[in-house]
């Protein structure tokens, strides 16, 4: 194609409005403009799409590792179920701390030449809120997390409660759990970043959600619950690997099932 033939397909689509597209390309080296606009303007190679592509967030999932303990001895089947509300219904995961670079300053007799050192960082998560999408009809999640936190201490005397109805010992490994936390790519298939989550706990069952009511005022809401966590971040090679199987796993399993539903009947 020849530049004046681009000249005039440029000058259809923008119906010449703006610029006179003729008017700027009037000169004796043609041959430049033409490698220009072949070479630079008009076609995007694959390599530079793929440079300029940009991260594009709203995609989240918390995929359980392990559950608690407790609840699996005293509560397996609702700790199935709990388990499968994780992993599909989880709509927001908040509360994560930016690392940050702590300086002092090293005085000087002149507050010119008084300058600043770094000296640590800070910004380690201690605490995440976990969303899930709503409470469902018998309230499963708040009962699961109301329950699980009633067998780490009692209201009345403080006193650990599991280790009474079970053979278990009483330490956080019996009753946390342990989460992959992922930030997918739009394609559910490459990990943008994460993180593997341990020692979670509850921190707060939310029973206002429940229970603090207005008569007439009807709605579905979200159910935010408060965790007191660690975060070992994708940096790290060893989780960045885990978290890339899980999510294999789960697009196979969940993120792409639809392809798998059987519509024969909608035919």
């Amino acid at each position: 194609m020849k530049l004046n033939s681009i000249i005039d397909a440029l000058g259809t689509l923008t119906q010449n409005k703006g610029n006179n597209i003729r008017k700027y390309t009037n000169t004796t080296n043609v041959k430049a403009i033409e490698n220009k606009l072949y070479h630079q303007l008009l076609p995007m190679p694959k390599h530079i799409l793929a440079q300029i592509q940009p991260f594009i967030d709203g995609r989240c999932l918390l995929l359980p590792a392990t559950m608690p303990e407790c609840m699996e001895v005293l509560h397996k089947e609702a700790t199935d179920y709990m388990r499968v509300l994780f992993r599909t219904t989880v709509v927001s995961v908040t509360g994560f701390e930016s690392k940050k670079l702590e300086v002092a300053e090293v005085q000087s007799l002149s507050e010119q030449n008084t300058h600043q050192v770094v000296t640590k960082s800070s910004g380690a998560t201690r605490a995440i809120t976990v969303t899930f999408s709503n409470m469902y009809q018998d309230i499963p999640v708040f009962r699961y997390i109301h329950t699980w936190m009633g067998y780490i201490v009692t209201s009345g005397s403080y006193a650990g409660l599991y280790p009474h109805l079970t053979n278990l010992e009483y330490h956080e490994g019996n009753h946390s759990m342990s989460a992959y936390y992922i930030v997918p790519d739009p394609s559910f298939k490459r990990v943008e970043y994460g993180a593997f989550l341990y020692a979670m706990v509850p921190l707060d069952d939310g029973v206002g959600e429940v229970l603090d009511q207005t008569w007439g005022q009807s709605e579905v809401k979200p159910y935010p619950v408060q965790f007191k966590v660690h975060v070992i971040a994708a940096d790290h090679p060893v989780v960045y690997d885990a978290l890339t199987k899980e999510l294999i796993k789960h697009t196979a399993a969940v993120t792409l099932n639809d392809w798998a539903v059987d519509i024969g009947g909608l035919s």
